[in-house]
């Protein structure tokens, strides 16, 4: 009987608490894709966008895949008019802002697939944030950015 009351007061106090308290306020992935590659091809790209709808910065600090056997955060840089990759240790998220992983500019470099990929497969990330926080996501294989 006690269990019942505790968890009936529990309830209570929950349905009272102001709406803000308990909207989700972590790191969200809109518009995520990785891009296919030729047959045989020892790394991809994934592209999204990464939103942080709460008030504080968030620090995104690794990324990880289990279909592949590493993967990397990297920004597109031009550097004596060439294009070259620029591994990332870390990305900032402002709060209430976003930030782009997009082609020609910051990508996820996914290396040595676990097997080939193709359009209509899909592919699990974890991006893992300074706090602690592994945000899971599940990207679509695809030719090409989708229309938005």
């Amino acid at each position: 009987m006690k269990k019942m009351s505790l968890l009936l007061l529990m309830g209570l106090y929950l349905h009272a608490l102001p709406a803000p308290a308990m909207e989700d306020q972590g790191p969200r992935v809109a518009g995520g894709w990785v891009r296919e590659g030729p047959p045989h091809a020892m790394a991809l790209a994934a592209y999204l966008r990464l939103r942080n709808p709460g008030p504080e910065p968030r620090h995104l600090v690794g990324v990880s895949s289990p279909q592949f056997s590493g993967a990397m955060m990297h920004a597109t840089v031009i550097e004596g008019g060439i294009a070259r990759m620029r591994h990332l240790d870390g990305l900032d998220i402002p709060g209430a802002g976003e930030v782009s992983f997009a082609p020609g500019g910051r990508h996820i470099m996914l290396m040595g697939p676990r097997r080939e990929l193709h359009v209509g497969d899909h592919i699990e990330l974890i991006l893992k944030f300074a706090d602690g926080l592994l945000l899971e996501v599940t990207l679509p294989v695809l030719r090409q950015a989708p229309a938005e």
